[in-house]
């Protein structure tokens, strides 16, 4: 009796985990009944572009943007389909040939040659030519049609950033229209090096202080790319004052981000985080547009 009793159980296992493997639907889990190996598969010739620096890049920032439009000196291309069976970048006049899924490159010569700018004066470079050709093997999961992708984009790279200037908008704290005004210049004198400063005049509740300015190259982070102004602290604790310097109180994060616009009326959102003396800390948020 206790056999046929271990016997029915042991059936009633096996049925039950049948079951489930039965219940298991998802074309990407190989377990699973209706698993199909070409789900997902991207096949495409696209590529995105963003900004690329010899220096190293904090894990907390907001980039890459993906913009053909860079700040830096260097930029960096990646494929949409990183599984390909061969890949052949044509950046610029450049004779290397890249033939990995994303290439790397700085183009200091390039813009030190004035040459290369599209006027003279001219905020913006030549465009370089950037073009992708991805190759692919037929398969099961790649029709004849895809066994060859191209696309091609400009590269341009930009002297300074749009978000300098002028803004006229309204602050989510008081909604009052007012302009802001965001401006670089560099230091009479500065330790660190005459480092490149940025001032922020006019930016609403900072006690009463319509200017700040912050060191566009202090630790901890401070990046930058065309759209993107990206400065913080890491830390609630340790901040700037409204002076610029270390204190008790001021700003330990701010952002900035503009969408150019071919009218010139540029849009800007400035997200910034105030932290008081007693430590509290409040959120505000500044949208306008440029001033022509």
């Amino acid at each position: 009796m206790k056999n046929i009793y271990l016997l029915i159980m042991t059936l009633f296992i096996l049925a039950s985990i049948n079951s489930c493997k039965r219940k298991c639907y998802d074309k990407a889990n190989p377990d699973c009944e209706d698993y199909d190996p070409c789900y997902g598969k991207i096949v495409s010739g696209d590529f995105t572009i963003n900004q690329y620096s010899s220096w190293p890049v904090d894990p907390r920032s907001p980039l890459p943007e993906y913009c053909d439009t860079i700040l830096s000196n260097g930029a960096s291309f990646k494929a949409v389909m990183v599984d390909a069976d061969r890949y052949f970048w044509q950046i610029g006049n450049d004779t290397r040939g890249f033939t990995d899924n994303k290439a790397e490159i700085l183009f200091d010569d390039y813009l030190k040659d004035t040459n290369n700018l599209m006027s003279s004066g001219s905020n913006y470079y030549k465009p370089i030519s950037v073009r992708l050709n991805v190759y692919n093997n037929a398969s099961r999961c790649i029709d004849n049609k895809d066994t060859f992708k191209t696309s091609s984009k400009n590269l341009i790279f930009a002297r300074s950033s749009p978000w300098f200037g002028a803004f006229k908008g309204i602050c989510n704290s008081d909604g009052i229209t007012r302009i802001v005004s965001i401006n670089r210049f560099m230091a009479k004198f500065d330790p660190l090096g005459n480092l490149p400063r940025i001032s922020f005049v006019n930016l609403p509740n900072l006690l009463g202080k319509d200017t700040i300015t912050l060191k566009s190259s202090e630790i901890p982070t401070v990046l930058t790319s065309f759209k993107f102004f990206w400065w913080d602290t890491g830390d609630d604790k340790i901040h700037k004052d409204l002076s610029g310097e270390f204190g008790i109180d001021g700003l330990n994060f701010c952002k900035i981000f503009i969408q150019p616009r071919s009218s010139g009326e540029d849009f800007i959102k400035i997200d910034y985080k105030y932290v008081a003396s007693d430590g509290r800390v409040q959120w505000y948020s500044f949208s306008g547009t440029r001033l022509k």
